[in-house]
């Protein structure tokens, strides 16, 4: 009896180290998680707006010369990142 109750102690022990591995995996995948989002949300605030910018002067550009675009373009906040 006391075989089997070193046995079951000693893969309960292994249990719990294993448990702590994974937890510690898991925290590092939603760190890296919450990082991405973060990453994703500030490329999205830096380029959505000139990105708008540059599509309704390409909208507006169907009615305009060449180079009237390539001059509304050219002053876009997008170029001068």
């Amino acid at each position: 009896m006391e075989v089997i109750t070193s046995k079951l102690r000693s893969i309960t022990a292994n249990f719990d180290d294993q448990m702590t591995i994974v937890k510690s995996s898991v925290q590092s995948i939603k760190e890296i998680a919450d990082n991405i989002v973060d990453f994703q949300r500030r490329v999205q605030e830096r380029i959505e707006a000139p990105v708008l910018e540059v599509a309704g002067i390409v909208g507006r550009s169907s009615v305009a010369s060449p180079h009237s675009l390539i001059a509304c373009v050219g002053n876009s906040p997008l170029f001068t990142l």
